[in-house]
């Protein structure tokens, strides 16, 4: 019987999930560790958290570091086992001991915010020593912190705090990123910064390809405060990292497409990047791709879709987002006026009679306070004569001074 590709890579995991289960029955510290992992994740097993649990328990209680540290996290967490601070502390001790690197930095942490032991500076900047030393890029930018800022019964030295936090850095971490970007962390002359800065995002996004120094490069040619400012270099490596699927990088393409300063204005193209960021939950991306929907721009115009993104980037937080989704109870159904200028002109004459449309188009387009005190204007009438959109978009301008003068208490 000739089996179909599907059924013999069924058939090989089963087999191996076999071999697996009853390497892990007869002792073997390893399988049994691994076996944890796959009940944790769900991995050719049935999700199961105490099963993960008991399998790792059996592999610690034999000195297996991988999975005293995985015990000591679950007893943190309190994943698959009652939460308890000191059983965590005791087996991610016994894992750190025996130079789990991890474990090291998750014992390091404990100490720092007292929780299963008495809070301990110096202890907590001890662990994470270790941890660094190993390699270990999320201690390594906390040993940096603590020499950048003092504390920890270390004395402040930026020079320190910046080898580790490139150590850091060169393994991908975002937050040490962040620090080296600054010239405010360093004693060095701001110029001189900059070009050691460059010297270094540039090395790690041309030879490593590295689409998380290239977004950096993209931020600091981006950067207006920057000597270094350039906004088309800055999206010549945009575009290098979002074509290697770096949301934030592919917002950064969409917009310079939307906006049309520094490449030929394509809506288009800009909605086709913004949904590629969007689906990778970037949530300004998502804004702009409702945006997008809302006003037909780039793509057919549908509310319903413009909606979804709206409560997406809401979700993630998205201020402006939140607002907008306010609005969206009091539209019209029809279609929405794109043209500024035309919208106005609409809603004076009373062609449109929904302010929120109007008031929509007038925010996409950024249009000048002279048109929104136009729109007001013509506003008041229909809050005379008890208009509820009408009513609710007064008290939305009085509150944000759009239109009319601010009054929150009037809002």
């Amino acid at each position: 019987m000739e089996w179909s590709p599907t059924e013999r890579l069924t058939k090989t995991m089963d087999s191996e999930r076999e071999t697996l289960l009853r390497a892990a029955r007869q002792g073997d510290l390893d399988a049994q560790f691994k076996l944890g992992l796959s009940y944790e994740i769900g991995e050719g097993v049935r999700k199961d958290a105490r099963r993960a649990f008991e399998w790792w328990r059996r592999a610690a209680e034999k000195g297996h570091s991988p999975a005293q540290y995985r015990l000591g996290a679950a007893y943190a967490r309190g994943n698959g086992v009652k939460k308890s601070d000191a059983k965590a502390v005791r087996w991610l001790r016994k894992a750190a001991d025996q130079g789990h690197a991890d474990a090291q930095d998750y014992l390091g942490l404990l100490y720092a915010i007292g929780r299963g032991v008495r809070a301990d500076e110096r202890r907590a900047f001890e662990w994470y020593c270790k941890a660094a030393e190993q390699g270990h890029s999320g201690a390594q930018f906390k040993v940096g912190h603590a020499y950048c800022f003092g504390g920890s019964g270390v004395s402040v030295d930026k020079q320190k705090a910046e080898e580790w936090w490139t150590k850091a850095a060169d393994q991908g971490n975002e937050e040490a990123e962040g620090y080296l970007a600054s010239p405010a962390y360093t004693d060095r002359p701001v110029d001189l910064h900059w070009s050691i800065n460059e010297a270094r995002l540039t090395c790690r996004a041309t030879q490593l390809n590295d689409r998380k120094a290239q977004v950096r490069l993209g931020y600091l040619y981006n950067s207006e405060g920057s000597s270094r400012y350039d906004p088309v270099k800055a999206l010549e490596w945009f575009r290098k990292a979002a074509e290697q699927g770096h949301s934030g990088a592919q917002f950064e393409v969409g917009l310079a497409y939307w906006g049309g300063k520094l490449i030929e204005k394509d809506r288009t193209k800009a909605v086709e990047w913004f949904r590629k960021a969007a689906e990778q939950e970037e949530g300004e991306a998502q804004y702009y791709l409702a945006l997008a929907y809302e006003i037909g721009e780039g793509v057919d115009g549908d509310r319903s879709k413009a909606a979804f993104w709206l409560r997406k980037a809401a979700e993630w937080g998205h201020e402006e987002a939140k607002d907008r989704l306010g609005w969206f109870s009091m539209l019209s159904t029809g279609p929405m006026e794109t043209d500024p200028e035309k919208a106005v002109k609409k809603y004076l004459m009373g062609d449109q009679e929904d302010i929120g449309d109007v008031l929509l188009t007038l925010a996409a387009y950024e249009e000048s306070e002279i048109e929104y005190r136009k729109v007001m204007k013509r506003n008041r009438q229909a809050v005379v004569h008890g208009h509820s959109s009408a009513q609710f978009h007064l008290g939305l301008a009085s509150w944000n001074g759009r239109g009319v003068r601010e009054n929150h208490r009037r809002a």
